[in-house]
């Protein structure tokens, strides 16, 4: 995660702070500042007698973010080579390609279809007229 200091441009990476935080705990969010977490995560962690540490690495990242983005900084998105769109990217080499010469049939003259019904204008509110 890249993050970007909206006022003086300061430029800061987090790498992996769910690994950091199940290695050391309550005292990698204490050397970023997270205080509340701090109290919070020791306090569980007692309570459950160390278990709350296997699972608290699955919300770190969120904890970090969010906590960045309260003190002002903004997330930088990395572009990817072959566009953000990870669907986008996907090839079908299985299926045919479509013709440019052919042209699909009507509805009306598609054979096995019946005609599209025409639309009548109804009005919503009040009497019909005419």
């Amino acid at each position: 995660m890249k993050f970007k200091h909206e006022r003086n441009g300061q430029m800061l990476e987090l790498s992996r702070p769910w690994l950091w935080t199940l290695v050391f705990g309550p005292t990698y969010f204490a050397r970023k500042g997270v205080w509340h977490h701090v109290a919070l995560g020791t306090l569980l962690g007692f309570a459950t007698c160390g278990w709350s540490w296997f699972i608290y690495p699955f919300f770190a990242n969120a904890i970090m973010r969010a906590h960045m983005l309260r003190q002002g900084w903004a997330e930088l998105h990395e572009d990817k080579p072959g566009g953000e769109d990870w669907a986008a990217r996907i090839e079908f080499k299985g299926w045919p390609k479509a013709d440019v010469d052919q042209q699909p049939l009507p509805a009306a003259k598609a054979p096995g279809r019946r005609a599209p019904r025409q639309a009548v204008a109804v009005p919503v509110f009040g009497r019909r007229s005419g």
